[in-house]
């Protein structure tokens, strides 16, 4: 389920009925705060067990331009900081990407080959390995 990243009550309800939890994130110096509060809201849903199984699948950078050097930097802090939480999948900026909805088409009806469409193949790849292992 695609959530909000606050915390209303359709959020909660998702969380109560999740089994894993996928965090999207731009690794941009401001969204690390969203990081932490999505992590707060899945350990909270645990603690007053509504789910007391929900896991953190990953943490997945998206949005990434990797021609600039801040973003690496953040994402070596946040590699140090979230361990194995941060997922090895990177979903790179990608004008592809932002074109396919404009033409009611996933990526991979859209541009197959583009970065993103690749990047969400490697997603779906370390998910499933995620979910099994």
């Amino acid at each position: 389920m695609d959530c909000a990243p606050g915390l209303g009550i359709l959020t909660q309800g998702a969380l109560a009925a999740a089994e894993w939890v996928l965090i999207p994130c731009v690794p941009r110096v401001l969204e690390s705060g969203g990081i932490v509060q999505a992590l707060g809201h899945v350990e909270e849903t645990r603690e007053l067990n509504l789910n007391p199984s929900l896991a953190v699948l990953g943490v997945l950078p998206v949005m990434v331009d990797r021609r600039t050097a801040l973003t690496g930097e953040i994402l070596e802090q946040m590699a140090a900081t979230l361990g194995e939480n941060l997922l090895e999948t990177r979903v790179p900026i990608d004008t592809r990407l932002a074109e396919a909805p404009g033409h009611r088409k996933s990526i991979h009806q859209y541009a197959p080959r583009s970065r993103s469409a690749l990047a969400y193949t490697a997603l779906a790849q370390e998910v499933s390995h995620r979910v099994k292992a």
